[in-house]
């Protein structure tokens, strides 16, 4: 055995069956590796106890991926049976319990030792734990749900644009010899290629002289044909992985929309985070702002004007929220006038079909803050400085720009 080539010899059977026999894969695998070969032995030896211990840094990380997959099977069990809770402090109670458990196990998901292997469990658990947050904030509208919403969403979406890139990247040289030459038993070459577009290498085909063709066809062009379409299996994977798994993450966090501003007859204010003032209608029918506090939980109990009841009045064609905002202390809407004015309606308790500067458009904003859109002028309604409210430059629904703080407004529920 000693005097055959070791390169002749097929070694994963060996090490396969070598590791079937060890009862529990762990942490003494180096104890039973030395005992098996200990020092002394043949080169040929040391190649199948370097395969064995492969084998079994393999069979390690199975291991471990099955621990995550049956995880994920359990919390996708425990949120089925929220469906059938009909009480709400109960359905409450369990979504608050199913939290605090993906919470316990998510840095299983996220762990830097295998985080390509466990990445497509991450975007499933990441999924599922936003669901549960929606879930436990609409149950609970307050701040501190609020928040934790925000954090975790921020949280999944940078991880997965930071991991996403590697995964890729990964595939890439697993598939075309990126991370070291990797072997075609039917052609008995090696391929090495560097992707063009990163450093503008062209790809390098290696072969044995003594198989340069193949039926006719050189080596180095069935190479490249094979080259190009791993490539292309590689991006289409890619795009699928964004599309199916990734892009509803991003999907949700640039839809989302509070829950108080869905709901007929919600009881809120709106508060500028960057003025820290809370829009309001005075008694003479303009809109605009009491003065600076100190937070949006700080709305003082005798302030009235400040306080709106909203009218759902449906979707606009995109299926965008729109709203009318009736302040009950003066019995007016808030509303989106010409020339750049906002005030409020003449007195009414409904909004009359041919209304349509009081029907506002909810969008948006990010962070959890939402914007104000007038179809009939093309503007959002905004707050300045001063407190006095006017409107934007004249845009579309979906022209809200980043860096427009004025139109943005927290959603506060009284």
């Amino acid at each position: 055995m000693g005097s055959t080539p070791a390169t002749t010899l097929n070694l994963k059977p060996i090490a396969v069956a070598i590791v079937e026999q060890i009862p529990v894969v762990g942490g003494f695998y180096s104890f039973i590796l030395d005992q098996l070969w200990p020092d002394g032995r043949t080169n040929y030896w040391e190649e199948v106890k370097h395969e064995v211990m492969r084998a079994i840094g393999e069979a390690i990380d199975h291991e471990r991926l099955r621990g995550v997959e049956l995880q994920l099977q359990g919390i996708k069990g425990n949120i089925a049976e929220v469906a059938s809770i009909s009480n709400p402090s109960q359905r409450c109670e369990k979504v608050t319990t199913i939290n605090s458990l993906i919470v316990h196990i998510r840095p299983h998901f996220m762990c830097d030792d295998n985080k390509l292997a466990t990445f497509p469990y991450f975007l499933s658990l990441a999924t599922l734990h936003i669901a549960i947050l929606k879930s436990q904030f609409i149950l609970r509208d307050t701040i501190d749900n609020r928040q934790l919403l925000i954090k975790y969403v921020r949280e999944y979406v940078e991880y997965a644009h930071r991991i996403f890139p590697e995964l890729v990247q990964h595939r890439l040289g697993k598939i075309t010899g990126l991370e070291g030459p990797r072997r075609f038993d039917c052609a008995r070459y090696f391929l090495e290629a560097h992707d063009r577009h990163t450093n503008n290498r062209v790809a390098a085909v290696h072969w044995h002289i003594e198989f340069p063709y193949h039926n006719g066809i050189p080596f180095e062009q069935i190479a490249n044909q094979q080259l190009q379409a791993y490539r292309e299996q590689v991006r289409l994977e890619a795009t699928r992985f964004y599309t199916e798994m990734l892009s509803p993450i991003d999907y949700w966090r640039d839809l989302y929309i509070p829950p108080a501003m869905r709901l007929n007859n919600s009881h809120v204010a709106l508060f500028s985070e960057c003025h820290r003032r809370f829009v309001r209608i005075d008694s003479k029918g303009n809109a605009n702002s009491g003065g600076p506090v100190t937070n949006r939980d700080s709305l003082p109990r005798d302030w009235t004007a400040e306080r709106f009841v909203l009218h759902d009045l449906g979707f606009d064609d995109q299926r965008r929220p729109v709203i009318a905002l009736h302040c009950l202390v003066h019995n007016r809407f808030l509303r989106a006038n010409s020339n750049n004015v906002v005030d409020s309606s003449s007195p009414s308790s409904h909004v009359p079909d041919c209304w349509q500067f009081e029907r506002l458009v909810v969008v948006h904003a990010g962070d959890a803050q939402i914007a104000l859109f007038s179809h009939s002028h093309k503007q959002f309604i905004r707050m300045k400085p001063d407190g006095k409210m006017d409107l934007s430059g004249r845009c579309e629904v979906n022209g809200l720009a980043d860096d427009w703080q004025w139109e943005k407004f927290s959603v506060v529920s009284w």
